[in-house]
C-alpha cells in the first residue's frame, strides 16, 4: 500500500507541475513562424509580407515537396509575387501549389525543368512568362490555373505534360514552340476558350483527352510527323469544323472524334488501318467521309447517330469495302452511298489539299454514272437554247426584210 500511495503522490505532484506551466510558453505566436529558409541544397527562401512576395536566391534544383507541407505553407494565401533569382535550376513538386493570391510569374533562363503540379490551382495567375531553357513541363504544372489567358512555350520545350494546362478555361492563346515532340495526355483538356492552335512539325505524339472538351476549338491540323493520336483526344470540341490528319497515323483509336457535332466532313488518310469504337459517336452534322482502302475494320458503334451522313467515298472497290470487319450498330455508315474506287484527295508539301478526281474511270458506281450523265446533260442543253436563240435570230431577220420587201412594192 504504501508503494502505491508514493506513486500516486508521485504523479500527482508531476501533475500539479504541468498545470502550473503558463499556457503562453506552449502557445506558438505568429512571430514564431519562420519567414525564411532553405529550399534547396543551395537555395534560401525568405517572404516579404508587407508586399506578398515570397523570393527563392541561390544556385540548383529546388526540393520536390510531394505532399509534404512547404515551409512557406503558412503564407501560400498571401503569397502575390515570387521571384525567382538565375540560378535556380528547377522548380520543384507542388512548389507553389494552390498559391490562389499569386497573379504572374517570371521564369528565369536557368530552370530546365517546372515540376508536376507546380502551379497547379494557381487561380489568380494571369501571365507567366517560361524561360528559354525550360525543356520540360510537368504534368498538371498550370492545371486549373482558370484566369490565364495565354501561354508562349519556347523552343527549348520538347514535352508538355500529362494535363499541364487542363482547365485553364480562358486560356485563348497558345503558342506551342518548334522542338516540342510530345503534348501528353489531357495536356489541354477543358480550355474551353481556345480557338486555335497550331502544332508544329516536331510532334510525333499527341496523348488522350489531349484537347477534349475544347469547346470552342474550331479547326486542327495534325502536321505529318504525328504518328499517335490518343483515343479521345478531340472527342467533345463542339465547334469543330475543320481536320487535317497526319499520312503518319495507322488508326483513329476509339471517340478520337466523338461529339464533335460541328464537322461536316473529314478524310481519312491512307495508312489508317483501323477505325476504332465510337471514333465519330454522334457527329451530327458529319455528311461525307474519305475513307482509304488500307482500313481493314470499323469498330463498334463508330458512325452511331451520325444521321446525316450520306456519302462515303472509299478508294478501293466493292469486293474490298465487304471484306472491312465491321463492328456492331454501324448502319448509318454502311447505309450511305458508298462511292467505290474514289481517289483519296492527297495533302502537297505545303499541307494544302490537291485537287482530284473523285472518280477513276473503272469505277462502277451507279451514283458516279449518274454524276457523269449530269455533267454531259448541261452543257447539252446550253447548246440547244443557244441553238434555238439563233433560229429564232434568223427567222426575225427574215420576217424584217420580207416585211420591207413587201412596203417597197
Amino acid at each position: 500500500m504504501r508503494k502505491i500511495s508514493k506513486i500516486l503522490s508521485i504523479l500527482l505532484a508531476l501533475l500539479m507541475v504541468v498545470t502550473i506551466i503558463p499556457m503562453s510558453n506552449i502557445t506558438v505566436s505568429a512571430e514564431d513562424i519562420p519567414t525564411s529558409g532553405t529550399c534547396g541544397d543551395n537555395l534560401t527562401w525568405t517572404f516579404d509580407d508587407s508586399t506578398g512576395t515570397l523570393s527563392i536566391l541561390g544556385t540548383g534544383d529546388m526540393y520536390d515537396y510531394g505532399w509534404q507541407i512547404h515551409l512557406w505553407e503558412d503564407y501560400r494565401d498571401d503569397i502575390k509575387n515570387v521571384m525567382i533569382g538565375n540560378g535556380v535550376t528547377s522548380i520543384g513538386l507542388r512548389a507553389f501549389w494552390y498559391c490562389e493570391s499569386l497573379t504572374g510569374i517570371k521564369i528565369p533562363d536557368s530552370v530546365t525543368v517546372i515540376g508536376e503540379s507546380a502551379f497547379y490551382g494557381c487561380t489568380s495567375l494571369q501571365s507567366i512568362d517560361i524561360g528559354d531553357n525550360v525543356t520540360k513541363i510537368g504534368s498538371d504544372a498550370f492545371n486549373n490555373c482558370t484566369r490565364l489567358t495565354s501561354v508562349k512555350i519556347p523552343d527549348s520545350v520538347t514535352i508538355i505534360g500529362w494535363g499541364a494546362f487542363a482547365g485553364c478555361v480562358l486560356l485563348q492563346s497558345v503558342e506551342i514552340g518548334d522542338n516540342v515532340t510530345t503534348i501528353d495526355g489531357n495536356a489541354f483538356r477543358r480550355c474551353t476558350r481556345l480557338t486555335s492552335i497550331i502544332i508544329p512539325n516536331s510532334v510525333k505524339t499527341i496523348g488522350e483527352y489531349a484537347f477534349a472538351d475544347c469547346i470552342s476549338l474550331k479547326t486542327i491540323e495534325i502536321p505529318d510527323n504525328v504518328t499517335y493520336v490518343g483515343h479521345d483526344a478531340f472527342s467533345h470540341c463542339d465547334c469543330l469544323t475543320s481536320v487535317v490528319i497526319s499520312r503518319s497515323v495507322t488508326a483513329i483509336y476509339s471517340s478520337m472524334f466523338a461529339y464533335c457535332n460541328s464537322l461536316k466532313e473529314i478524310e481519312i488518310p491512307e495508312g489508317v488501318t483501323e477505325i476504332g469504337d465510337y471514333a465519330f459517336w454522334e457527329c451530327k452534322s458529319l455528311e461525307s467521309i474519305k475513307i482509304p482502302e488500307s482500313v481493314t475494320t470499323v469498330g463498334d458503334s463508330a458512325f452511331y447517330d451520325c444521321n446525316f451522313l450520306v456519302d462515303v467515298y472509299y478508294s478501293g472497290t466493292e469486293d474490298e469495302w465487304n471484306d472491312i470487319e465491321y463492328g456492331t450498330v454501324n448502319e448509318r455508315l454502311l447505309e450511305a452511298n458508298i462511292h467505290f474506287n474514289c481517289k483519296v484527295q492527297n495533302l502537297d508539301d505545303n499541307n494544302n489539299l490537291e485537287p482530284q478526281n473523285k472518280h477513276d474511270e473503272t469505277t462502277s458506281d451507279d451514283n458516279y454514272t449518274t454524276d457523269k450523265g449530269n455533267s454531259l446533260f448541261v452543257p447539252l442543253i446550253v447548246s440547244v437554247v443557244v441553238i434555238f436563240l439563233c433560229m429564232v435570230f434568223v427567222i426575225s431577220i427574215y420576217l424584217i426584210n420580207k416585211t420591207k420587201n413587201k412596203q417597197t412594192k
